[in-house]
Parts: structure tokens; C-alpha cells; sequence
């Protein structure tokens, strides 16, 4: 019972930040068939910019759909797996986000999902999902705590 209501929480998040993520999801047509009811319009890019936000994590070594950060968070949408994800999790706990530490993993119904919450000693906390609902969507979130 905990690891289906764990899974559902997992799939309640994915979906929200399908919502709010400033990142265009479209309806599939005939002519662009979707993902699911969504076709995703990320464009991935090994590029890596530099910000107030991405100065504080490691290059990650998978593409990325990079977007505006806001003055408290920046979403990035990762073309990665989740053993790819793992191992960026790794280089984040060497970066100093340790604190609070939470990692989750659950298979099920045949849907994966995986999370890994921590914060550093600044105040920032990282946030990084994965879930092959719709699709794989794999996302990196660093929040500036207020």
C-alpha cells in the first residue's frame, strides 16, 4: 500500500510540473503524433549556461532543454535515464547537496519513477525526477529557499 500511494504521489508531481513548466506541451495530431495525449517541443542541446543557478551544479554529461530561470527556481528538462540521472546524483552529493537527503524509487503497473531531494549549506535544494509516464520525462529543478 505505501509503495502505491508512494507511486502515485511520484506521478501527482511529475504531472504538476508537466503543468507548470514554462516548456510548450502540445496536443498530438496526425500530422506530429504525441507522446501519449502530449507530444513534447523541448529542444536538447549539450550547452550549459551560466547563471546564479547552474553555477552551483555540475555540468551534467546528458543533453538539456534549458529555459529562463526565475529569481527562486530554474526547471531544466534532461534527455537522460534513470541509471544516467543516478550518476548526476553523485556528482550533486560531491557538490554539496547532502543535507536533507531523500531518494526514492518505485516500479509498478509497469511505470518507473525516481527522486532524489537535498539542499546545500546556501540554501538551494535540488530536485531531480524521472517517470516514464507519458513518455520518459526527466527533470533537474534548483530552488532557492526564501
Amino acid at each position: 500500500m505505501k509503495r502505491i500511494l508512494c507511486l502515485l504521489s511520484a506521478l501527482v508531481l511529475v504531472y504538476s510540473l508537466l503543468v507548470s513548466c514554462s516548456h510548450k506541451l502540445s496536443s498530438g495530431t496526425p500530422d506530429s503524433p504525441g507522446i501519449g495525449f502530449y507530444q513534447r517541443d523541448y529542444q536538447f542541446s549539450a550547452d550549459w549556461p551560466d547563471n546564479n543557478f547552474t553555477e552551483l551544479l555540475p555540468k551534467p554529461p546528458f543533453e538539456v532543454s534549458l529555459g529562463e530561470p526565475s529569481e527562486m527556481e530554474y526547471t531544466i528538462v534532461c534527455d537522460a535515464t534513470v541509471d544516467q540521472l543516478k550518476e548526476y546524483v553523485e556528482s550533486l552529493k560531491a557538490a554539496g547537496f547532502t543535507i536533507g537527503e531523500n531518494t526514492a524509487e518505485e516500479n509498478a503497473f509497469g511505470v518507473s519513477a525516481y527522486s532524489f531531494t537535498a539542499s546545500n549549506e546556501e540554501g538551494y535544494t535540488v530536485e531531480v525526477n524521472y517517470s516514464n509516464t507519458l513518455g520518459s520525462l526527466s527533470t533537474l529543478t534548483l530552488k532557492k529557499l526564501p
